[in-house]
This record gives C-alpha cells, structure tokens and sequence, in this order.
C-alpha cells in the first residue's frame, strides 16, 4: 500500500514537470510580463481614482480660495488707510470721552456759575441742585447691547480688519478669535469690568441779562471744557431794564469707566461772608 502511495507522487510530480516543460521560456517571460502589466494597471487606476476625487475636491475650493486671496491682497494694500483711520477714529473718542467730568458737586457748579456769569455780566438770584440719575437705565441698556449684538453680527471692526490683513501679509488665515492670554476690551487684569456709564446732575438757576450776555453766556456752555447742555430755559423781556428774566436747566454729565478721577475744586480765592455768591 505504502509502495502505491509513492508511486502516486512520483506520477504527480512528472506530470507537473510535463506541463511546464512545454512551455518555452519566451511564452514564460510573455506571461510573467502580462502578469506585471496587469498589476501596474490595477494599481494605477486605484491610485488615479483616489486623486481624481481630490482633484475635483480642489476644482470646487478653487474659486473660493481665489476669492479670499483677492481679499487679502485687498487687505494688506489697504491696511495703511485701515491702520490710520482707525488710529484717527480712537482719538476721536478719546476726545469726545475726555469731555465728560469725573464727578460733578454743589462746590464744583458754583464755581462753574460764577465764572459764566462774569463772562456774560449775568446776575444769578437763585440756584437749585438736583439729584443725579442715570441717563439710562440698565434694562434699557441690556436691550439695547442685545438689539446692537444683532445688527452688528458679522460685521468687522477696524481692529479685526487690521489682525485679518497683517494674517495675510504673513501667508496666514485670519480665524477671528480672540487670544485668550489679554484681558477682554472693556475689562482690567483683575476681571472686574470697567463698563461706561453716563450721569446726569441737573441744575436749574434764575438769572437777569441783557441780551447779547445772555448769548455770551450760552457761547461759554458750548465751549466749556466739559460737555453739558441747555434742558430747559425760560426767558421775559424786561421794559423798564431792557435786560431779560428767565431760568435754565443745565444737565452736567458724568462718565464712569474713562480711568478718570474726580479732583475736588479749590476755594481758596472765594470770598467768605458774602451773602450773593455771584455779584
């Protein structure tokens, strides 16, 4: 049995060698470069698959890209003007919030009374001081940072403009987030918010003039170093005196948040004992 058995496999391998022997090497060479063809094919079609769908990827971003390049280039020639008209539009606030007093006192408006009234030759006779009160309230202000957060969404302000352009000078991408390291704008190193808020502190006076003192006196409000303005005002013609009677109602402001410090007034060149704080 066993004899058999090796019979067989001596059988089998002749057989094998049969096959291949009658195959002349050439006919060998032709089918192994057959079989190197076929597998360069296959692998160049998967990997021209793979970069034909990236390529139509890059067709579609194209255009968008060359958008915001366009953008950028538009930027950075630009970014003079944004980084001058933004340099000019702070000094514009600064100077309109340098306008607005620290803090306003009884002291700090006689003082201010009086010297109009020796500008225009005005005669004071009475003065009232009101209490102080918010020009608005913080519902309202709550309301209306909401109302302003959503007109002004995805607008960009000059800083942003500045930060997008100098990204794109340096070859980068602009993500418009804010770098967590600096403390917030409108906030100190310690947290706590330095928000503005505006004050009003009216006062109302009686007064006797003559005309152009009564337009030299509102000249020296508009020109004052601190913003203020006309509430109310009532005037009658006086024919025995030719001067005019009447009353007015300043509002004087006070900003909170300007880093500004209320310096209380000098009295030392005030008279004492006078019964007329104006005359």
């Amino acid at each position: 049995m066993a004899d058999r058995t090796e019979m067989n496999g001596r059988d089998g391998q002749n057989e094998k060698k049969t096959l291949l022997s009658g195959l002349d090497p050439k006919t060998g060479r032709l089918i192994q470069i057959l079989f190197v063809v076929l597998v360069v094919l296959i692998t160049g079609m998967l990997i021209y698959g793979v970069l034909g769908t990236r390529s139509g990827e890059l067709i579609k971003e194209n255009p968008e890209l060359s958008t915001r390049v366009q953008q950028y280039k538009g930027l950075v020639e630009q970014r003079d003007q944004l980084v001058s008209d933004t340099e000019e539009l702070n000094r514009s606030t600064r100077a309109v919030l340098d306008r607005f007093s620290a803090g306003n006192t009884p002291e700090k408006t006689i003082l201010f009374l009086d010297r109009m009234a020796n500008a225009s030759g005005m005669s004071i006779n009475t003065v009232e001081f009101g209490q102080e009160y918010p020009a608005i309230s913080r519902s309202e202000s709550s309301d209306e940072d909401q109302s302003d957060k959503g007109v002004l969404e995805g607008v960009q302000t000059g800083d942003e403009l500045e930060a997008e352009a100098a990204a794109a000078e340096r070859g980068e991408t602009y993500s418009g987030e804010e770098d967590e390291s600096k403390p917030a704008e409108g906030t100190s190193d310690n947290g706590k918010d330095d928000e503005r808020e505006l004050y009003v502190y009216p006062v109302t006076f009686s007064f006797n003039v003559s005309y152009p003192g009564l337009k030299a006196a509102l000249d020296y409000i508009a020109v004052n170093g601190e913003r203020m303005s006309v509430e109310a005002f009532t005037s009658a013609y006086q024919e025995d005196t030719g001067d005019i009677a009447g009353s007015m109602t300043l509002n004087l402001y006070r900003l909170t948040g300007t880093g500004k410090t209320y310096v209380e007034p000098s009295l030392s060149g005030a008279p004492l004992g006078k019964t007329d704080l104006f005359a």
